[in-house]
């Protein structure tokens, strides 16, 4: 059974929003994966009980899109 919802957000400036969500709600960096030109490929930060995952565009491989994913184990009842 799932008990998490894990948020991913792709933003211009993930660094920035990094700090933003570090000054504003707390949260704490767990991992970061950069290029050498700085742009994010992948971060996590904790906030409260839940991980986000952010990472900066990479429009050269089509990830532009907006879209929102939910998965749910099959219900019997």
């Amino acid at each position: 059974m799932i008990h998490e919802v894990f948020t991913y957000l792709r933003v211009r400036d993930t660094a920035a929003a990094m700090a933003f969500y570090a000054e504003a709600f707390g949260a704490k960096e767990l991992f970061r994966l950069s290029e050498p030109s700085g742009r994010i490929g992948h971060a996590e930060m904790q906030l409260g009980p839940s991980v986000l995952m952010l990472s900066d565009p990479f429009p050269e491989y089509g990830m532009q899109r907006r879209y929102t994913a939910l998965m749910n184990e099959p219900s019997t009842q």
